[in-house]
């Protein structure tokens, strides 16, 4: 009887769910549950209806903060959870409604955005939570749940990751971290959600820290460095190479006479330790608090080691011409240029009326009784950093394909095309949801290295080289 009248029970469908007029969804439930066409319709004018209003919330092109991002989508499945358990008496088929509404939109690609915009808000949010700051931390760990709940629908988990990985990499390397407890609740929740293999090297890089405190206070017993300790304190981080998603190359200068004593003390003391490693030093990640004397009210200013260098060169003269700077740090030009111009736009520096003489700036008078000075940033280092991820990932998929098609042969020794291409997307929807030229990339790879062969008494078939 439903499905005969199914044409009328259904024309005003759409427009209850816009209205929410909830009592009457739940008759119109009632009624078409009996009919599959009828509560199949449904279902997909409620998914729409979802899929509209996410839509709405986070734009066409992404132009959009993190935080509305993500805490716009937060409240529309709190919104929408709510009217399933209310309306649809938490039927999983209008559940899954709208986990595969928020799925379709969060995954999106507009022209305007080629590239995983997604992945990287997400990231930019739980970066902007994690960093030290005066908010509430149960507050802070209630938006990261949200940001956990919406991180679970993104089908670039990998290229999360890989955004993730720098923010907490600078987080840890600055100590601009909220709290430690609340980094470890992050990556043991983003290792539920994907495995332990996917939060492999977030968890060494917190181990690296913690060890790196352990390390220091070793060193201090054998080396006190009483006269040094009494001027200023250090403190050098330990990383293990190939975990962190940092350069491996340092910014040639000469280091500040008064840290040698420190650099040569460390070598000696981990090579102690540790004879068959190898130290590298990268002196570009690490910063320095100096405190201005030449202020009428005392100033700390944080910066990294090429601007301390430039600012000891000032240590017995007020002016310094940019040809003895250079001598003085070793620095080459372009890196010499936009740390000065840090230190100039700081109100630290001035530059005279012939550009390359530079002197202190005595009417300086910061506000605050701490400040910091940025690191030098190009208009197209955001931009190269995107590419290189882009290129990386791609990368980095071609050879974890490649290592997932290898496995499930060992595993099988032969497999249909299919079959094989089902078993390689199982497998990888935890970082990533590979199409199916990729997989027959990889695979014509794979041939041609000789790691399968195709079957010479089946069609379609790949057997696996023992």
């Amino acid at each position: 009887m439903v499905n005969d009248r199914l044409a009328f029970i259904l024309q005003d469908s759409r427009m209850v769910i816009e209205e929410r007029r909830q009592q009457d969804l739940c008759n119109l439930y009632a009624v078409l549950r009996p009919s599959s066409e009828g509560i199949n319709t449904l279902r997909l004018h409620f998914t729409s209806f979802v899929e509209e209003k996410a839509r709405e919330a986070v734009g066409s092109n992404y132009a959009i903060e993190p935080q509305d991002l993500v805490e716009n989508l937060v409240k529309i499945l709190a919104r929408f959870d709510e009217m399933v358990t209310q309306v649809f008496s938490s039927d999983p088929m209008f559940r899954k409604a709208v986990e595969d509404a928020i799925r379709i939109v969060i995954n999106q690609q507009s022209g305007a955005t080629s590239f995983f915009v997604s992945a990287e808000l997400i990231a930019r949010y739980c970066d902007t939570l994690l960093r030290k700051s005066s908010k509430n931390l149960t507050e802070v760990e209630e938006k990261l749940d949200g940001a956990i709940k919406v991180f679970r629908f993104l089908d670039d988990k990998d290229v999360f990751q890989r955004f993730y990985s720098r923010m907490m990499a600078k987080r840890l390397i600055n100590k601009q971290f909220i709290s430690a407890d609340v980094e470890t609740q992050v990556v043991n929740k983003l290792r539920d959600a994907c495995g332990c293999d996917y939060t492999g090297k977030l968890m060494r890089m917190q181990r690296d820290i913690n060890s790196s405190q352990g390390m220091m206070d070793k060193f201090f017993e054998k080396f006190p460095l009483k006269q040094f300790r009494a001027k200023c304190d250090v403190f050098i981080n330990i990383l293990t190479s190939g975990v962190w998603p940092i350069p491996t190359f340092d910014i040639p200068m000469k280091l500040p006479v008064i840290l040698q004593p420190v650099i040569d003390n460390f070598n000696t003391f981990y090579h102690s330790e540790y004879s068959g490693r190898r130290l590298t030093w990268i002196f570009q990640l690490g910063s320095v608090d100096v405190r201005l004397s030449f202020v009428k009210r005392p100033v700390m200013a944080t910066m990294n080691a090429q601007q301390l260098a430039i600012c000891l060169a000032f240590s017995d003269t007020d002016t310094v011409s940019l040809s003895e700077m250079k001598e003085v740090t070793g620095m080459a030009d372009e890196y010499l240029e936009t740390n000065v111009d840090c230190l100039v736009s700081a109100g630290i520096l001035r530059r005279q009326e012939s550009a390359s003489i530079l002197s202190l700036n005595m009417e300086y008078a910061p506000k605050k009784p701490r400040i910091k000075i940025l690191a030098p940033v190009t208009k197209e280092q955001p931009q190269q950093e995107k590419e290189e991820t882009e290129k990386s990932t791609g990368d980095m998929r071609l050879v974890f394909l490649q290592a997932t098609v290898c496995r499930v042969m060992k595993a099988h020794l032969n497999m249909n095309h299919a079959t094989l291409v089902k078993a390689v997307k199982e497998q990888t929807q935890t970082r990533f949801i590979p199409n199916e030229v990729m997989i027959k990339k990889t695979i014509d790879v794979l041939l041609e290295k000789e790691y399968i062969r195709r079957s010479l008494t089946a069609q379609d078939v790949y057997e696996y080289i023992v």
